[in-house]
C-alpha cells in the first residue's frame, strides 16, 4: 500500500536508489521502537525479485502518461492474472488427472505434477518481463540475475527429484528423464497463452494509436479549412 497514489515512472526513479535484502523465515524487518528512515518492500522468492533488475523496454515515452489515481493493481494486471495463473492451474490439475487415468503410480504422479507446478512459475517469471513485448527473444540474457535465477531453479528442481536425501524431504520419486520434455512442452501452454494475449494487445495498442493519430491530424487541419472558407 506504499505509494499507492504514484505512477509507474515515480516507482522507476525510486528503484535505482533501493538496495536488496534477503530475509530468512523469522528475521525481523523492523525492530519495536525503532525509528527508521528506510521504506521496505518485502517481496516473496528469489526467482521473482530478480524481475526488478530488468532494463527498460524503449518505448516508455511513446506510452499514453499514466493517471495518477491508477492503482498498483491495475484493470490490465488482474487480466494477466486471470491468464496466467488460470492457465497454470488447468494445466497443473490437467495433468495430474490424466497421468492418474494411466495408471501411474501415485507417487510418480504427484513428482511429475509438481514439477509441472514448478515449470508453470518458471514460464510466468518470463512472462511477466514485458506487459505486451513477446518473450520468445534473447533479451532475457541482458537481465544475468534472472537468467541465473532460473539456472539454479532448473538445478534445484533436478534435485528435489533425483537426489535421494531430497526425495525423503519433499516426498518425491525419480522420474523418467524423458518425461522432463513432455513436462516442459505441456507448462508452456502458461507462455503460448500469455503469447497470445500480448499479441491481441499490441494490436489493439496500434489501433487505438492509429485512431488518435488520425484525430490529432483532423484536429490540426481544422483551422485551415476553415480559413479556406
Amino acid at each position: 500500500l506504499f505509494l499507492r497514489d504514484r505512477s509507474e515512472r515515480d516507482w522507476e526513479k525510486l528503484l535505482p536508489h533501493t538496495d536488496a535484502r534477503r530475509f530468512r523465515p523469522g528475521d525481523r524487518v523492523i525492530e519495536a521502537g525503532v525509528v527508521e528512515r528506510a521504506l521496505y518492500i518485502v517481496t516473496e522468492g528469489t526467482l521473482t525479485l530478480n524481475l526488478v533488475m530488468e532494463s527498460l523496454e524503449g518505448d516508455e515515452m511513446r506510452r499514453p502518461p499514466i493517471s495518477p489515481k491508477e492503482g498498483v493493481i491495475t484493470r490490465t494486471m488482474l487480466k494477466r492474472m486471470a491468464v496466467m495463473v488460470g492457465t497454470s492451474v488447468a494445466v497443473t490439475f490437467g495433468f495430474f488427472l490424466w497421468r492418474l487415468l494411466t495408471g501411474a503410480p501415485i507417487e510418480l504422479v504427484q513428482t511429475e505434477t509438481f514439477t509441472v507446478l514448478a515449470v508453470c512459475q518458471w514460464f510466468n517469471v518470463v512472462n511477466c518481463r514485458s506487459e505486451t513485448k513477446s518473450a520468445l527473444n534473447f533479451g532475457i540474457l541482458r537481465n544475468v540475475w534472472l537468467a541465473g535465477r532460473l539456472v539454479i531453479s532448473n538445478l534445484f528442481q533436478f534435485a528435489v527429484v533425483y537426489l535421494e536425501p531430497m526425495n525423503r524431504v519433499f516426498h518425491t520419486v525419480p522420474i523418467p528423464l524423458v518425461h522432463f520434455f513432455l513436462i516442459g512442452g505441456i507448462a508452456s501452454l502458461v507462455l503460448w497463452t500469455e503469447e497470445l494475449r500480448k499479441l491481441f494487445a499490441r494490436r489493439r495498442r496500434a489501433i487505438n494509436l492509429r485512431r488518435a493519430n488520425q484525430r490529432s491530424n483532423n484536429l490540426s487541419s481544422f483551422p485551415s479549412n476553415v480559413h479556406n472558407l
